[in-house]
Protein backbone atom coordinates (compact mmCIF):
# COMPACT_ATOMS: atom_id res chain seq x y z
CA UNK A 1 0.00 0.00 0.00
CA UNK A 2 2.87 2.39 0.78
CA UNK A 3 4.40 1.92 -2.67
CA UNK A 4 1.16 2.85 -4.40
CA UNK A 5 0.92 6.02 -2.34
CA UNK A 6 4.49 6.94 -3.31
CA UNK A 7 3.76 6.18 -6.97
CA UNK A 8 0.69 8.41 -6.88
CA UNK A 9 2.64 11.16 -5.15
CA UNK A 10 5.48 10.99 -7.67
CA UNK A 11 3.00 10.92 -10.55
CA UNK A 12 1.27 14.04 -9.20
CA UNK A 13 4.62 15.85 -8.82
CA UNK A 14 5.56 14.97 -12.39
CA UNK A 15 2.17 16.17 -13.65
CA UNK A 16 2.51 19.41 -11.69
CA UNK A 17 5.98 19.94 -13.12
CA UNK A 18 4.80 19.24 -16.68
CA UNK A 19 1.85 21.61 -16.23
CA UNK A 20 4.15 24.33 -14.93
CA UNK A 21 6.45 24.12 -17.97
CA UNK A 22 3.52 23.77 -20.32
CA UNK A 23 2.04 27.01 -18.95
CA UNK A 24 5.40 28.74 -19.34
CA UNK A 25 5.59 27.61 -22.97
CA UNK A 26 2.10 28.95 -23.62
CA UNK A 27 3.09 32.30 -22.09
CA UNK A 28 6.22 32.50 -24.25
CA UNK A 29 4.24 31.60 -27.40
CA UNK A 30 1.68 34.31 -26.63
CA UNK A 31 4.45 36.88 -26.17
CA UNK A 32 6.03 35.85 -29.48
CA UNK A 33 2.67 36.15 -31.26
CA UNK A 34 2.11 39.64 -29.82
CA UNK A 35 5.61 40.67 -30.82
CA UNK A 36 5.04 39.35 -34.36
CA UNK A 37 1.87 41.44 -34.62
CA UNK A 38 3.75 44.56 -33.46
CA UNK A 39 6.54 43.91 -35.97
CA UNK A 40 4.06 43.39 -38.80
CA UNK A 41 2.23 46.61 -37.89
CA UNK A 42 5.53 48.53 -37.76
CA UNK A 43 6.58 47.19 -41.17
CA UNK A 44 3.21 48.09 -42.69
CA UNK A 45 3.40 51.63 -41.30
CA UNK A 46 7.03 52.07 -42.34
CA UNK A 47 6.43 50.85 -45.88
CA UNK A 48 3.34 53.01 -46.20
CA UNK A 49 5.33 56.08 -45.13
CA UNK A 50 8.13 55.27 -47.58
CA UNK A 51 5.67 54.63 -50.39
CA UNK A 52 4.03 57.99 -49.72
CA UNK A 53 7.41 59.75 -49.81
CA UNK A 54 8.20 58.09 -53.15
CA UNK A 55 4.85 59.12 -54.59
CA UNK A 56 5.39 62.71 -53.49
CA UNK A 57 8.88 62.71 -54.98
CA UNK A 58 7.63 61.19 -58.25
CA UNK A 59 4.76 63.64 -58.61
CA UNK A 60 7.07 66.57 -57.88
CA UNK A 61 9.36 65.51 -60.73
CA UNK A 62 7.69 66.29 -64.09
CA UNK A 63 9.90 63.86 -66.05
CA UNK A 64 9.63 60.15 -65.27
CA UNK A 65 12.76 58.08 -65.03
CA UNK A 66 12.20 56.48 -68.45
CA UNK A 67 12.19 59.94 -70.03
CA UNK A 68 15.46 60.84 -68.30
CA UNK A 69 17.04 57.59 -69.48
CA UNK A 70 15.95 58.26 -73.03
CA UNK A 71 17.52 61.75 -72.98
CA UNK A 72 20.72 60.35 -71.51
CA UNK A 73 20.84 57.66 -74.20
CA UNK A 74 20.42 60.22 -76.95
CA UNK A 75 23.20 62.35 -75.49
CA UNK A 76 25.53 59.37 -75.32
CA UNK A 77 24.85 58.44 -78.95
CA UNK A 78 25.35 61.98 -80.25
CA UNK A 79 28.93 62.55 -81.49
CA UNK A 80 30.74 65.43 -79.83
Amino acid sequence: MMFRFCDVLIEKQVCDCVCFYQNQLVDVCEKIQLQAVRIEKFIDQTLTAKEQKLQVRNTADPHPLSHKLMITQKQCKTPH
